[in-house]
C-alpha cells in the first residue's frame, strides 16, 4: 500500500479531527454548563432577609383562615387600616415552602426561582446559536448584576416573571430584535442595503433588504401575557413596572410594523394594541381590583429617600459593580459590532436610567440587558474571533479547549461550584450580628409581652415569634410600610430612628414637626425593642429614663420597659432589677432559620401579660 502523498489527509488524521471534533462539542457543553453553575453560585444567597418572617406568616395566616386581611394586623398604631397586600400569592408559595420543608423547601423553592430566571435567558441565547462566550459572558455578568438584591423577597418572583416575558417577546419576534427596522423614508421602502466605506453597515441609515419574519402564529402567543399578568399582579408591585414596558415594548415594535409595511401594517398594530389591553386587564384580576393600580400609583409617585432601595447607583458602589460592567461592556460591543435595534435601544436607556436613579431597578435592567445587549455583544465577539483568523500570519493553533486537559479543568471548576455552593441552597442562615437573637430569647424567657416599639428592621421577626409561640403581642410599624400603614404613623417612627439628623426625608404635610420622642408615647407602648447602631433612638431613651427602665443590654440591641410598669415594684407587672440583664456581650455567628428562641427553664418572676 503506498503512503498517501500528503500527510495531512491521512487516515490517522481524520480520525483525530473527529476526535478533536468530539472533544470540541463535549468541551463547549461542560463550558455552557459550568458557566451556568457559577451564575447560580454567584446569586444564591442563603441570609434571611429582614421581611422573609412576616411573608411566612401571612401565607400561612391566608392558608388557615381561607382569606386575605383587608385590614392591618399585628399593630398597635394602624388598627383598622386598610391593608393592601400585593404580594399575597408570593407568601402562599413561601408559607407552602415552609411548611413541606422548613428552611430547605424555602431555598429549594428560592433556587426554582433563581433557575427560572437565568434558565430562560440561557434557552434564548442558545436558540439564537449565540457563540458560548457570550453566553458565558452574558450570564456572569448578570449574575454579578442582580446578586446583590436576589433576597428571598417576593420581587425576585417578579424578576422571574419579567425575564418569562422578555423571553415570550424574543421568541415570538425572533426574526425581529438586534436589527434596525426603522425605515422612515417616505414613498415605497427602498430594498437597500447601505453600507459605509469600510464595508460596516451604517446603523443609522441601514434598512435590511428583506422585511423581518412576521409568524401570525407565533403572534398569537402574546396572548399569554394574559395568564402571566395575572399572576405577577398577585406576586410583586413590580408587574407595574413590567405592564409599561410591555406596553412600550409592543407600542415600539408598532411603530416599526408602520415604518416597514405601510398601512397595510395597520392590522398588525391593532392586533399588537389588543395583546397589550390584554394585559392591562389582567391586571384587574387580583383580590383589590382597580383598587391596587390606584393605590400602587399613588405609593410609586410618593418619595421614600430613606429606604436604600430607592437611592441612586451612585451612593452603593459595591452594589453598582455588575451595573458599571453592563454599561461598559455595551459600549464596547456597540462600537464594534454597531448593531443596533430600535426598540431594544429605547428601552435599555429608560432602564439603565432608573437602574441609576434607584438600585432596586438594576435587576430589571440587567435581565433586559441579558435578552436584548447579547444581540450586539454577540456579533461583536464572533467578528473578533473572525479577524483573528483572518489577521493571524499562520494558522491559530489548537486553542487549550480542544485538549482532555482542558475537560478536566472544566469538571474541577464544576465539582468545586458545586461543593461550594451546596452548604448556600441547604442552609437558610440568621446572623446573630444583624438580628436580635438573644433579645428575643431573653424576652421568651421572661414571657415579656405587650405592645412594642421594634427596629423596623426586626418587627417583622418579632412578629414571627410571636406568632409562633402564640404572644398577645403587637407592633408599632413593620416591613409592610405604606401597604399597612398611613404615612403620618410611619413618620412618628422614622422620626425616633433617625431622629434629626441630614438624612433626607419624606414626611406627610399633614404630620406634626418632627419630634423624635412622640414615638415614646404614641398610643402607650410599653415595651421597646431598638438596635443600638442607631444612635438617635438611643440618645431618646437615655435622656428619659425616668420614663424608661432598660431590661435588658448586649452590643447589637436594648430593651426598655415602662418604668410605671416593669419599674415599679408596687406594679403586677415589677420587672426586678436582678432579672435584668445588661451587658456588653458581643453578638456573633449564626444560626439556622427560623431562629425561634427556646423555651427555657429560667425562673420567671413575673409574667408579662399583654392588656385586654
Amino acid at each position: 500500500m503506498q503512503p498517501p502523498s500528503n500527510l495531512n489527509d491521512s487516515p490517522d488524521r481524520h480520525a483525530g479531527d473527529a476526535e478533536q471534533s468530539t472533544l470540541h462539542t463535549l468541551n463547549w457543553k461542560l463550558f455552557l454548563v459550568a458557566v451556568f453553575m457559577t451564575a447560580f453560585s454567584t446569586v444564591t444567597l442563603n441570609e434571611a432577609d429582614s421581611d422573609l418572617w412576616g411573608h411566612v406568616l401571612y401565607g400561612k395566616e391566608f392558608l388557615r383562615d381561607g382569606h386575605i386581611p383587608m385590614t392591618s394586623t399585628w399593630t398597635f398604631t394602624a388598627v383598622g387600616h386598610p391593608w393592601v397586600n400585593h404580594e399575597n400569592l408570593a407568601e402562599i408559595m413561601m408559607a407552602y415552602a415552609d411548611a413541606w420543608g422548613g428552611a430547605a423547601g424555602l431555598l429549594l423553592l428560592k433556587s426554582m426561582t433563581t433557575l427560572l430566571l437565568l434558565g430562560v435567558v440561557m434557552w434564548r441565547l442558545l436558540a439564537r446559536k449565540c457563540h458560548p462566550v457570550t453566553v458565558g459572558t452574558v450570564l456572569l455578568v448578570l449574575g454579578v448584576a442582580i446578586a446583590f438584591h436576589w433576597h428571598f423577597r417576593p420581587q425576585i418572583f417578579g424578576y422571574a416573571c419579567f425575564a418569562c416575558m422578555l423571553a415570550l417577546f424574543d421568541w415570538v419576534y425572533s426574526g425581529w430584535a438586534g436589527d434596525w427596522w426603522l425605515n422612515l423614508q417616505t414613498g415605497e421602502r427602498e430594498q437597500s442595503d447601505e453600507t459605509t466605506t469600510d464595508s460596516k453597515p451604517n446603523w443609522w441609515t441601514h434598512v435590511a433588504s428583506e422585511l423581518p419574519e412576521y409568524s401570525p402564529i407565533r403572534m398569537k402567543f402574546l396572548y399569554l401575557l394574559i395568564p402571566l399578568g395575572i399572576v405577577w399582579v398577585n406576586t410583586h408591585g413590580s408587574f407595574a413596572a413590567g405592564l409599561c414596558i410591555a406596553i412600550a415594548y409592543l407600542g415600539l415594535r408598532s411603530i416599526e410594523t408602520l415604518s416597514l409595511w405601510r398601512w397595510s401594517g395597520w392590522g398588525r398594530v391593532r392586533r399588537f394594541m389588543l395583546m397589550a389591553t390584554g394585559g392591562v386587564v389582567a391586571t384587574f384580576f387580583n383580590p383589590y381590583g382597580p383598587k391596587l393600580l390606584f393605590w400602587l400609583t399613588k405609593s410609586v409617585f410618593t418619595p421614600r429617600p430613606e429606604i436604600n432601595d430607592w437611592k441612586p447607583v451612585f451612593e452603593y458602589p459595591d452594589a453598582a459593580i455588575g451595573f458599571w460592567m453592563m454599561v461598559g461592556i455595551s459600549v464596547i460591543a456597540l462600537a464594534r459590532s454597531r448593531r443596533f435595534d430600535f426598540t431594544h435601544t429605547v428601552l435599555l436607556a429608560l432602564l439603565a436610567w432608573q437602574g441609576a436613579s434607584h438600585i432596586r431597578h438594576i435587576v430589571l435592567f440587567a435581565v433586559a440587558w441579558a435578552f436584548w445587549m447579547s444581540y450586539p455583544i454577540d456579533t461583536a465577539i464572533k467578528a473578533f474571533i473572525e479577524d483573528l483568523k483572518e489577521n493571524s500570519p499562520q494558522p491559530l493553533a489548537p486553542p487549550p479547549r480542544n485538549s482532555p486537559a482542558f475537560t478536566y479543568l472544566l469538571a474541577g471548576w464544576m465539582l468545586f461550584v458545586g461543593w461550594s455552593t451546596w452548604p448556600r441552597v441547604t442552609e437558610l442562615r440568621v446572623n446573630q450580628g444583624k438580628y436580635p437573637v438573644s433579645a428575643m430569647q431573653f424576652i421568651a424567657n421572661n414571657r415579656l409581652n405587650g405592645r412594642m416599639v421594634i427596629t423596623f428592621n426586626w418587627a417583622q421577626y418579632a412578629l414571627g415569634y410571636f406568632a409562633a409561640t402564640d404572644m398577645p403581642s403587637t407592633v408599632a410599624i413593620d416591613g409592610r410600610l405604606r401597604t399597612c400603614y398611613p404615612q403620618e404613623v410611619i413618620d412618628i417612627y422614622f422620626d425616633f430612628i433617625l431622629g434629626s439628623g441630614t438624612q433626607q426625608r419624606y414626611r406627610s404635610p399633614n404630620s406634626p414637626p418632627l419630634d423624635p420622642t412622640r414615638a415614646l408615647t404614641y398610643e402607650s407602648p410599653e415595651l421597646i425593642l431598638i438596635s443600638r447602631e442607631q444612635a438617635e433612638s438611643v440618645a431618646v431613651l437615655e435622656q428619659h429614663r425616668d420614663d424608661w427602665a432598660l431590661l435588658y443590654q448586649d452590643s447589637l440591641a436594648q430593651i426598655w420597659g415602662r418604668r410605671d410598669v416593669f419599674g415599679n415594684p408596687e406594679s403586677p407587672r415589677y420587672f426586678p432589677e436582678f432579672n435584668r440583664q445588661i451587658t456588653n456581650e458581643p453578638q456573633e455567628g449564626y444560626v439556622s432559620w427560623p431562629a425561634m428562641p427556646v423555651r427555657t427553664n429560667v425562673p420567671v418572676t413575673q409574667i408579662v401579660r399583654a392588656p385586654e
